[in-house]
């Protein structure tokens, strides 16, 4: 069973980053380290340098796990600038 919960808030644009760097489950889970244990996210070392997240990326990274898996995965922020060089 699913429920959907909209709430209506606003929050001011220079604290939205600041703001969804952590995300947490209804559970308390922190998604970004469970999206980090899959494989599934890239650890942005630019923008934190939590030690922390920085490990949970080289386990799954060792375990090839998620795009981990993969021979050549293509971090988001080279994917984009090769895209911005090819874009008509």
């Amino acid at each position: 069973m699913y429920v959907r919960v909209i709430i209506n808030i606003s929050i001011p644009s220079q604290l939205i980053s600041q703001l969804f760097r952590f995300c947490f489950a209804l559970t308390g889970e922190n998604l970004n380290e469970e999206l980090l244990k899959a494989g599934l996210a890239w650890h942005y070392k630019y923008f934190d340098k939590s030690i922390k997240f920085s490990n949970l990326e080289k386990i799954a990274r060792k375990n090839q796990k998620g795009i981990w898996s993969m021979p050549n995965p293509i971090a988001p922020w080279d994917f984009r600038r090769a895209s911005k060089q090819y874009s008509y």
